[in-house]
């Protein structure tokens, strides 16, 4: 008879490891696009937004 082995979690099901692993993976996606977007942002300045629009000027005339 098997004994009960305390301090052990019971073994993982296969969905659960699957979705361990696609979290684990998109979390690293995330982190690895954040620090592109952070390099870009720091050293070539994109996005590179349009001036902060000033409202309608009007012609003189």
């Amino acid at each position: 008879m098997a004994g009960v082995r305390y301090g052990y979690l019971p073994p993982a099901e296969p969905a659960a490891t699957a979705l361990t692993i696609a979290g684990t993976v998109s979390s690293w996606a995330l982190l690895a696009a954040a620090c592109l977007f952070l390099a870009l942002r720091l050293s070539i300045g994109l996005p590179r937004f349009p001036p902060r629009y000033r409202g309608r000027r009007r012609a003189r005339g």
